[in-house]
């Protein structure tokens, strides 16, 4: 881009120019510069918001404490339930069903929260 004219219409041209020959890096380029010569302009604002790169949010959740027991129930009772959907709580097993809307029948779905249901292969 030309260093001479640097209004925000010539900020947002460079940038439609970009991206319309396939610069996404160029077009985000421009824009972190437009930006910080332009921080109030509107257009320039969404452009910048656009082409920013995306944010990520990470959320730790807690442990599951009954996830290896689940497995290790899962593993011993493989050939007795195979093919069949069932609901297990504390690594007991709480339902089993040919479907998993037959299982949320069976359980509650306002109980399918504190419940782990797989079907068994």
């Amino acid at each position: 881009m030309d260093t001479i004219e640097r209004s925000p219409e010539n900020y947002i041209q460079a940038m439609n120019e970009a991206l319309g020959q396939g610069g996404l890096h160029i077009a985000t380029k421009i824009s972190i510069e437009a930006i910080e010569h332009y921080p109030d302009h509107q257009e320039i604002q969404k452009y910048a918001r656009i082409l920013a790169p995306p944010k990520t949010t990470f959320h730790k959740l807690p442990p599951d404490l009954y996830a290896r027991i689940h497995q290790d129930w899962v593993m011993q009772h493989r050939f007795d339930y195979r093919g069949r959907w069932v609901a297990l709580r504390e690594g007991k097993l709480i339902a089993d069903a040919a479907s998993a809307d037959e299982l949320i029948d069976r359980v509650g779905e306002e109980n399918m929260k504190s419940v782990f249901f797989t079907v068994v292969y």
